[in-house]
C-alpha cells in the first residue's frame, strides 16, 4: 500500500485504491462511497498497513477523541468497510480482527489463498 501525492491515492492492493480527493473507494473498477466516519477509519487503516489498530484508537480516529461511542458502533462500521472492500465480507482476508488486540489491514491480493 502506498500513498501516490500527485494522484492523491492510497493503493490497497490488487485494482482496490482509495481516492482521497474524492473520497472514495475504487475497488475492480467500481466507484464506492463510503460514509465520512466508514472512509476516515478506512484511510487510517490505510495509512498504517499490517499494523494492528486497537478498537479505542479507531474511536478516536472516526469520531473523535471525547467521543462517547461504544464498540459496538464501531463494529457496524468495521463491517460496512468489510462489505465494501472484502470480496466475501463473512471471510474477511484484508481486514482482520486480531482478538483481544483491534484490527489489521492487508493489501488486497486476489491470487492469495488463505
Amino acid at each position: 500500500m502506498r500513498v501516490d501525492e500527485e494522484e492523491s491515492r492510497i493503493g490497497l492492493g490488487d485494482d482496490c485504491y482509495l481516492d482521497l480527493d474524492g473520497e472514495f473507494l475504487m475497488k475492480d473498477g467500481e466507484r464506492l462511497f463510503l460514509t465520512a466516519i466508514a472512509f476516515r477509519l478506512l484511510r487510517f487503516f490505510a495509512e498504517h498497513p499490517g499494523e494492528i489498530i486497537s478498537s479505542q484508537d479507531l474511536i478516536r480516529r472516526g469520531w473523535g477523541k471525547d467521543s462517547m461511542v461504544e464498540r459496538d458502533e464501531l463494529y457496524v462500521y468495521i463491517n460496512t468497510i468489510r462489505a465494501s472492500l472484502e470480496d466475501t465480507p463473512g471471510r474477511p482476508r484484508c481486514l482482520r480482527t486480531i482478538r483481544g488486540q483491534g484490527y489489521i489491514l492487508y493489501p488486497r491480493d486476489k491470487s492469495s489463498l488463505w
